[in-house]
């Protein structure tokens, strides 16, 4: 039931303290405002994590390091370098692994198609790191088994490749030279991954 005198001391409270009512208002208003942008940077801040993540998958990485103790007449300090029947070993010895993939890293590679060079990051894979990355093609294909069985020299590129030495051509199809040996372009790739700059090459 609406109370009329109390209507018209409150009315009559605030015109006689107006810098007080102002203030509280503006103290209210301020507070809602500031709530506002907190929760939307929170959500932002959330969304944004997980978009940089939405590729992390339920993996675990090993890389080899250095020996810390000599053993067997070898010194200590020595690097540990996996090869392919480690990788093959470590895919018999679990039989909850989805998948298995392993890679090697070669930094600063020249790579040229026709008379343009540029020197890129290469990366040797298996085709199951595509799917620990969540790496797709924009267009050609990824590597597959058939490549690694029968050894074939092929590579995917990114967009820093294609716009450095294949300007306005489209690379798939394409031979380019890496380190002088001709290597067939078999996909691209303009998407990347957190951890996957656009000048990667994949073979």
């Amino acid at each position: 039931m609406l109370d009329l005198d109390l209507w018209q001391e409150i009315m009559s409270t605030i015109r006689k303290n107006k810098l007080r009512t102002f203030l509280t208002g503006f103290s209210v208003a301020w507070g809602i405002f500031m709530l506002v942008i907190l929760l939307g940077s929170g959500n932002g801040l959330s969304k944004g994590v997980m978009h940089n993540f939405s590729d992390a998958s339920n993996s675990v990485w090993l890389w080899g390091g250095t020996t810390s103790k000599a053993y067997n007449g070898l010194n200590a300090g020595r690097n540990i370098r996996f090869t392919n029947e480690d990788v093959s070993m470590v895919n018999n010895g679990f039989d909850n692994l989805e998948n298995l993939s392993a890679r090697y890293n070669i930094w600063g590679t020249i790579v040229n198609y026709k008379n343009n060079y540029g020197e890129f990051d290469l990366q040797a894979i298996h085709p199951g790191h595509q799917v620990t990355e969540a790496i797709k093609c924009t267009s050609g294909r990824l590597l597959n088994e058939i490549d690694i069985k029968e050894s074939r020299k092929v590579v995917v590129v990114g967009r820093l490749v294609k716009e450095r030495i294949f300007k306005d051509e489209e690379p798939v199809g394409k031979y380019i030279k890496v380190r002088g040996i001709p290597f067939l372009v078999v996909g691209f790739l303009t998407i990347f991954t957190r951890v996957k700059p656009p000048g990667f090459m994949f073979r």
